[in-house]
């Protein structure tokens, strides 16, 4: 019996399964190797100390292994909180992103239309040629092009969510979503709308959300010491504080347009026409008519929350106080502004708003070393 061509969509499908059990497989083969390797070494051990009578002196070289492990143990018990939110958020949002691109969509001219199309509109003048020889080039065989995508974002996500204490494969990934993120960025995100009109913190998710990516990964490929002695807490704060400081003078910059109802309005109108649940189109289409109505009432008011966010984090008394304001404003601009990031069927990521809630936990909330904060209680209790 003749079967006619397999769809793009189940061909990804089958790609995906045999890609989770080569995984699983390879997984359950290295962990019982190195279980297996190290019982027999164990058991060789007891066994001269049992025929000698004594303790097997220590080499040299087993001296050096074993203050290594020591010291990498100790590392990771001084590590803040903030260190595992931030890497294994960044992975599970590069294999998420892997996922998206699992879409059926994404297997179409469409993908280039509406997402290569779309970052070539506000493509910077330099690039522009390289943007229209991508569309050009995928366009070819989108079917090809998106596996490979989707392949490379989904090892990402899956290596770092598996190897972040390896000493090379984690680093080694870490580096990968650099490269990656950086042609994510330039090429399907148009550098997030930094360089063009209409660029929002709040509608656009500028500076674009994969830039976020790469600057986390950037920032735990610094050295461990760094994050506890506090010095990547630091940065990731004044990070912040820049971010959400740009974001008030994109929201007020009159060439952006959002003290008018027009800007407002075309936005919106944009996100309704994508494919989503009812609750979330009702939730943009009432918001709609309130800004449409009170323009300037609305940017104001979204101007004066990111700066007094901005103001909270430098202050370190009410830096928890700008946690919570801004997970509660991030929300609220991740469902009106940017839809949820993921909706209408060539959502590839999910949006700035999520990242930099991530950041917020990261560096705010978790991201002091629990050896300070060990410090910090001791000092207290013997106050």
């Amino acid at each position: 019996m003749s079967s006619g061509p397999i769809s793009p969509y189940h061909f990804m499908f089958n790609v995906l399964i045999v890609f989770g059990l080569v995984w699983i497989f390879s997984e359950l083969i290295f962990r019982y190797g190195a279980r297996l390797a190290m019982q027999i070494y164990n058991d060789d051990t007891a066994k001269l100390e049992e025929a000698i009578g004594s303790d097997v002196p220590e080499t040299p070289a087993a001296a050096k292994r074993r203050l290594r492990a020591e010291r990498r143990q100790q590392i990771e018990q001084s590590l803040p909180i903030g260190y595992n939110i931030l890497w294994y958020g960044v992975g599970g949002l590069w294999l998420l992103a892997g996922i998206l691109q699992a879409q059926p969509m994404m297997f179409t001219h469409s993908f280039v239309s509406g997402v290569l199309g779309s970052a070539a509109n506000v493509q910077i003048p330099a690039l522009l040629s390289w943007q229209h020889g991508l569309m050009e080039f995928w366009s070819k065989d989108p079917v090809k092009c998106n596996i490979d995508s989707l392949t490379i974002q989904l090892f990402i996500g899956a290596l770092l969510l598996v190897y972040r204490k390896n000493p090379w494969i984690g680093p080694t990934a870490l580096g990968a979503s650099i490269i990656w993120g950086t042609l994510v960025w330039a090429f399907g995100e148009g550098f997030g709308n930094t360089f063009a009109n209409g660029a929002s913190f709040i509608m656009q998710g500028t500076p674009g959300g994969v830039l976020m990516y790469v600057l986390a990964a950037v920032l735990l490929m610094l050295p461990k010491r760094w994050w506890i002695e506090g010095y990547i807490r630091t940065i990731g704060l004044w990070m912040l504080i820049s971010l959400w400081v740009l974001g008030v003078l994109w929201q007020i910059a009159p060439v952006n347009g959002y003290w008018s109802a027009a800007e407002w309005r075309s936005a919106l109108t944009s996100e309704l026409q994508m494919s989503q649940p009812h609750w979330v189109a009702s939730g943009i289409d009432s918001f709609m008519s309130v800004v449409t109505a009170h323009p300037v009432l609305v940017n104001a008011i979204a101007s004066a929350l990111m700066l007094a966010v901005a103001v909270l984090l430098y202050f370190q008394r009410t830096r928890h106080v700008a946690v919570v304001v801004s997970l509660v404003f991030l929300f609220f601009a991740w469902w009106m502004g940017q839809d949820f990031g993921v909706l209408g069927g060539l959502g590839t990521d999910v949006n700035l708003a999520p990242l930099v809630a991530l950041f917020m936990l990261s560096f705010v909330e978790f991201g002091k070393s629990r050896r300070r904060q060990r410090v910090s209680r001791l000092s207290h209790q013997q106050a």
